[in-house]
């Protein structure tokens, strides 16, 4: 089951990469992992080479680009960031994933249109180590509304991923989360969270370690929203979940803290809504998920563990009984689950996983420092 990786080195050169060698027999304690929003998140390693090497590796190449690979399948692919050494003098590294490249430049130009719209003009003119190919910014069906990023001097002068992560946020009429990842050749995708399929099963037996806290305290099933309109106070209706009122034999009410001023009603219903849609299921707010070296997809054939990633979702067969709402093909927070985050230890043979987890920080859900968008 557990195949070889291989992981290569090429210089910095993204137009026209210029490969460099091999590195897998010289690396050490490679960890690499992935995450939402994001993708490929971080690898570190150290290298077992002469000091002339440690040097070379060390010093004169920040930037280049790291590919892990299984089989000409990409498990993990960034830059080299953060050159260390220890005190033997062994050189250490943390690469980064291309996303962290939506950091290295502030943007100081505002757009008032749908959110991929900016999202594409954002990575065209001010992120080149991104692909050109935007493809997967698609939202088709699901019509992401128009994000007003004129709305004050606080959205300029921002790095992209500030920018988006914010907006992103503001732009679901359909109440669903969406996530951004660079993956494979720096593509950026755009996309929803999908748990009606499940891509891996598990069973207990392939855990080291299985442990999460569901807690009550994260369920709100009815909500309303608190803005101003005119100068006056006002509040939403309040918005329901019955299903979940009787699947957990309680109604928890929330108040969504004022929004400021807004022009339409709308922005406010949405928010609450939003909210109650997130908020109306009881998901883990704390996991520590070490899964062995075996996975298996919908067929029951074996994959090494680093196949899986954040954006899949994975099931757990034997944790509960599969009766009633727990059989069917959603993340239900009992035994399916949707990945935020992964952590592969080559040395260990593990994946540590984090699932989708709620915030009752508005700030989170709203997407950070910047304030409400105002329609």
């Amino acid at each position: 089951m557990h195949t070889k990786l291989t992981v290569q080195l090429y210089d910095a050169n993204l137009a026209s990469p210029t490969f460099q060698c091999n590195l897998e027999n010289s690396i050490q304690n490679l960890i690499f992992g992935t995450k939402l929003h994001g993708g490929f998140s971080q690898c570190s390693f150290s290298l077992n080479l002469n000091r002339l090497m440690n040097y070379k590796y060390a010093y004169l190449q920040p930037g280049y680009r790291i590919v892990v690979s299984d089989c000409g399948s990409t498990l993990w692919e960034g830059r080299i960031g953060d050159p260390m050494f220890d005190a033997a003098g062994n050189p250490g590294f943390t690469a980064y994933g291309y996303y962290s490249s939506l950091d290295d430049r502030a943007y100081y130009t505002s757009y008032n249109a749908a959110f991929d719209t900016v999202l594409k003009a954002m990575l065209t003119n001010a992120c080149p180590l991104i692909n050109s190919d935007q493809t997967q910014i698609n939202p088709g069906a699901l019509t992401m509304s128009t994000v007003v990023s004129t709305a004050g001097t606080n959205y300029l002068d921002q790095s992209v991923k500030t920018l988006a992560e914010y907006l992103v946020q503001q732009s679901n009429t359909t109440f669903q989360k969406w996530y951004m990842a660079v993956w494979e050749n720096r593509r950026m995708y755009l996309f929803t969270r999908v748990t009606t399929t499940v891509k891996w099963q598990v069973r207990l037996k392939d855990f080291k370690t299985a442990k999460w806290l569901l807690q009550l305290q994260n369920l709100w099933n009815d909500v309303y929203a608190i803005y101003t309109s005119s100068g006056t106070l006002t509040r939403t209706s309040e918005y329901t979940n019955a299903y979940s009122i009787a699947q957990y034999g309680l109604t928890r009410k929330y108040a969504i803290a004022n929004l400021g001023t807004v022009s339409a009603a709308s922005v406010a219903q949405n928010t609450a809504q939003s909210w109650l849609a997130y908020y109306q299921t009881i998901w883990p707010s704390a996991t520590n998920i070490d899964l062995f070296d075996s996975v298996y997809d919908a067929n029951g054939v074996a994959w090494p563990s680093w196949y899986v990633r954040a954006g899949d979702t994975i099931q757990i067969v034997d944790l509960i009984p599969t009766t009633g709402s727990l059989g069917t093909v959603a993340a239900n927070a009992l035994n399916t689950f949707y990945i935020a985050e992964t952590k592969y230890d080559f040395a260990q043979q593990m994946n540590t996983l984090s699932f989708e987890t709620k915030s009752l920080d508005l700030d989170a859900v709203l997407g950070g420092s910047l304030q409400p968008v105002v329609i």
